[in-house]
């Protein structure tokens, strides 16, 4: 018999989402961008955000993230072509990479929490991300 294809979405259990809001605050920096537009809708596309969307402003930037919802996608294809291609970064960086520095703010949370996050491979800067 063969190998078959899957392709769905899963939720994640409720009691698993502590882990995602941690992840959250780890990850969380302070910073406004031109992409977030202004919720007044009383100032032009400005880089670094307008005055209404930074720390201190009307309304402000958010302070933090709460977990609502957690999906899991499992694509096979999506994954074959993942995983091929982090062989051949692999191949291509055997001489190896420049470690990055500070670390990832999101590894200490995947390091610590395995029934979540898969391991991932330093050799070649693997990070977890959306």
């Amino acid at each position: 018999p063969g190998l078959t294809g899957f392709d769905q979405m899963l939720y994640v259990a409720r009691n698993k989402h502590d882990i995602f809001d941690e992840l959250l605050a780890k990850t969380y920096h302070e910073k406004a961008t031109r992409d977030r537009k202004c919720p007044n809708k009383t100032c032009d596309s400005t880089a670094g955000g307008c005055p209404c969307v930074q720390p201190g402003g009307d309304p402000g930037l958010p302070v933090g993230y709460k977990t609502l919802r957690v999906i899991r996608v499992e694509d096979s294809e999506m994954w074959s072509r993942y995983a091929e291609r982090r062989k051949q970064i692999k191949s291509n960086r055997s001489s190896g990479v420049r470690v990055v520095s500070p670390p990832v703010m999101s590894g200490e949370v995947a390091d610590n929490n395995p029934e979540a996050f898969d391991p991932l491979d330093s050799d070649i800067n693997e990070v977890h991300g959306t």
